[in-house]
């Protein structure tokens, strides 16, 4: 009975002492990569969100200059943010597409149907699953009869 009772006085014993330890040793550990990562992870997120209000601001300047005539600006910001990889393929796309409406619009003094339909064709082999698609391939049957049409005069 002496000998059980000092057997589960020891294991108590150790058992405290271990459990000690372990909060000592919790007490001690450096904060893990994971958790502090996660403040970058919401910087980074911000980071993502002013990029988009900038690029999405960027666009509707280019609308408004389209808007007023100005279709050299216009051409000049959509090749802006089409060109800038930093940029989410929607906007890129849809800057890529505006572009090409843009060459082919008849307002536009200096239309180039070759050029619209060239960025057109190249909107639709990169963005074929974007809203502006059917717009896109109608422009793109107009433009190739205007052209045919052209060549036949």
């Amino acid at each position: 009975m002496k000998l059980i009772f000092l057997i589960l006085s020891l294991f108590l014993i150790l058992s405290c002492s271990s459990s000690k330890l372990a909060k000592r040793d919790i007490n001690e550990q450096e904060i893990p990569e994971s958790i502090t990562g996660l403040n970058d992870f919401h910087e980074e997120e911000e980071e993502r969100d002013i990029t988009e209000q900038k690029v999405i601001s960027i666009l509707k300047y280019a609308d408004g200059v389209f808007k007023i005539g100005d279709f050299d600006e216009a051409i000049k910001t959509y090749l802006e943010v089409y060109n800038n990889l930093s940029y989410k393929d929607k906007y890129r796309g849809e800057a890529l597409f505006k572009l090409g409406m843009t060459y082919g619009n008849f307002l536009f003094e200096n239309q180039e149907n070759e050029t619209a339909l060239q960025y057109l064709k190249l909107f639709i082999k990169e963005y074929s699953i974007s809203e502006f698609r059917m717009e896109a391939y109608n422009k793109i049957q107009e433009l190739e009869i205007k052209i045919e049409e052209e060549k036949k005069e």
